[in-house]
């Protein structure tokens, strides 16, 4: 019963998270709630082992936790995913991961992993297509963009041809088509990113929270040093100077900051006592809701993966 529920306070609280993600201006989740999730699921894990007296339950609940939030940091480092969706990546594994592996084995946290990753794609595809099929101007811009980069098209697109050669012809062909739609769903987000997700404002409007595109500004200072980049500064001040320190550094300025940020009170006194007249503010997917609404799929027995594997 503990891990039952540990199930249902981790849906509970990436719900409430979800509900301040999409109600809130600028989607601000209080991490308080997040944290909440996860010591949640720690502590019903840790119940449970003291009732039955084995350690399995909360050793697995561990060993999920740090495996989800190893790809959570990973991918907040990359950008790929925000702090509070790192958060709720981590609420996933230390809640859920003992229930998936009693019921399904590790097929289960696979199975939870890859609903999670094709709810995010579908809901990022929704999102994507409603913000930009509303648009004229992201529409305009798809066209002139798959007009002038002919040769990006050509050359992504190029590789699906291997589905056909190598598979069977209806399957070769599935997978063609799916490919090439991605291809073209990759430039469609180019385009709602730059029209729809994005403007530029005066300094002076900014304020504390705002979603900032440093990219192509030349002010590290201003950027989030990432974990590459304060590892990649430790390193340096160990080594003799040379053509390592050349190339760690090509990697640390590549790498080693995060382009979007979230404006401290600092930041902004900075950006406004320099020379910059106007930056770029983004609006971020908001992708909390994902993460619920995988973990209820993923419960119920239903299995994207699965579906692929008998599909194909």
């Amino acid at each position: 019963m503990l891990i039952e529920f540990s199930v249902i306070f981790a849906f509970s609280t990436l719900f409430i998270a979800s509900v301040f993600d999409v109600k809130s201006e600028k989607g601000d989740v209080p991490a308080s709630i997040l944290f909440l999730g996860i010591f949640g699921g720690l502590t019903l894990h840790a119940l449970q082992s003291l009732n039955t007296g084995s350690i399995e339950p909360l050793y697995i609940s561990i060993m999920g936790g740090i495996g989800f939030t190893a790809y959570g940091f990973i991918s907040y480092v990359l950008d790929m995913w925000g702090g509070a969706d790192m958060l709720g990546i981590s609420v996933l594994g230390f809640s859920a991961s003992y229930f998936l592996i009693e019921s399904s084995g590790v097929i289960g946290m696979l199975d939870l992993f890859i609903n999670m990753m094709a709810v995010a794609f579908i809901y990022a595809l929704l999102f994507g297509g409603v913000k930009g099929l509303s648009s004229r101007e992201t529409r305009n811009s798809f066209i002139d963009d798959l007009k002038q980069k002919k040769s990006q098209v050509l050359l992504l697109a190029t590789p699906g041809l291997i589905f056909p050669a190598l598979m069977n012809f209806s399957t070769g062909l599935t997978m063609f088509v799916l490919y090439e739609f991605m291809v073209l769903v990759y430039f469609f987000f180019q385009s709602v990113e730059s029209e729809v997700m994005s403007k530029e404002i005066d300094v002076e409007d900014l304020e504390v929270g705002d979603v900032v595109s440093f990219e192509g500004i030349d002010l590290h200072d201003w950027k989030v040093k990432n974990l590459i980049g304060v590892s990649i500064e430790k390193v340096n001040g160990r080594i003799p100077e040379g053509r390592i320190n050349n190339s760690l550094a090509r990697i640390q300025n590549r790498y080693g900051y995060s382009e979007i940020v979230g404006l401290t009170e600092e930041g902004l006194e900075e950006i406004r006592d320099s020379d910059t007249e106007k930056v770029e503010i983004k609006e971020g997917i908001r992708f909390m809701p994902v993460f619920p609404l995988a973990l209820a799929i993923t419960v119920y027995g239903i299995s994207v993966m699965t579906f692929l594997i008998y599909s194909l």
